[in-house]
């Protein structure tokens, strides 16, 4: 039988496991410190006085109004290829995500 671990051990365990990431065993307490402090900066957020305070649904009033969806016009292709690093039939080469060949 093992011996029960910390509730803040168990809670960084638990959401680990939620989230579906692998944590080997030495790095459960330093991943609990730092859940729990998360956990104590949000919860100090509850001592905020909010009341008669209308909610906020953005932070830009100007977000909310939608842009016309209208052809404008863009860069030509031959500038934006002639500062692109690298290139391939007309298009801008990028490297491949990690790990990938080129």
């Amino acid at each position: 039988m093992t011996a029960p671990q910390d509730p803040a051990t168990e809670r960084a365990r638990r959401a680990a496991a939620l989230v579906r990431i692998a944590i080997d065993a030495h790095e459960l307490p330093g991943l609990a410190a730092e859940l729990d402090s998360a956990l104590e900066a949000a919860k100090s957020l509850l001592a905020v006085p909010v009341e008669g305070v209308e909610p906020l649904w953005t932070l830009n009033e100007d977000a909310a109004s939608e842009r016309l969806d209208e052809v404008r016009p863009s860069l030509a292709r031959d500038l934006v290829l002639a500062n692109a690093p690298e290139q391939r039939d007309g298009m801008v080469r990028v490297p491949d995500g990690p790990g990938g060949a080129r």
